[in-house]
């Protein structure tokens, strides 16, 4: 049986409010990658995106590390 990764509800929370606020701010978009520890537990990392095209993400590799 396979266990199911889970997203806490504080990294829930930080996802919905950085999306909102982009949103409000001038429809932005939020640009991150996402991590699971070895509980599974999925883990957000918040990077900014140095592109200016809509819908396409260039992340700097120093900032994945």
């Amino acid at each position: 049986m396979r266990r199911a990764f889970i997203l806490p509800f504080n990294e829930s929370r930080r996802l919905h409010v950085r999306a909102y606020r982009a949103q409000q701010w001038d429809h932005r978009e939020v640009c991150g990658v996402v991590a699971a520890d070895a509980d599974r537990r999925i883990i957000l990392h918040f990077l900014r995106n140095g592109s200016e095209t809509p819908g396409h993400f260039e992340l700097d590799h120093r900032e994945l590390r």
